[in-house]
């Protein structure tokens, strides 16, 4: 499910974009990255659903949680953009 909204909410942010609505395009595409990770998390526990710890929209948390820190901290350019 999370990927098909994520899908959808970035196909909505291009718009946006192409629009010239730039706030809520990059609105948008946080929040299909939010459920990029929501999705990601998913997968790693093996789950449909998100457990209800997990139904946040911090990054840093699903970042931890899908198991994605430790790759994204081991590319320095992107190490240097993300704040945790």
């Amino acid at each position: 499910v999370y990927d098909a909204v994520a899908r959808d909410r970035l196909e909505d942010a291009r718009v946006l974009l192409r629009g010239g609505r730039f706030n809520g395009a990059v609105y948008l595409a946080g929040y299909a990255v939010e459920c990029r990770l929501k999705s990601a998390c998913c997968r790693r526990l093996a789950t449909l659903r998100l457990p209800a710890r997990l139904e946040t929209h911090c990054w840093d948390t699903l970042m931890h949680e899908a198991g994605l820190l430790p790759a994204m901290k081991a590319q320095p350019a992107m190490a240097a953009l993300y704040s945790e």
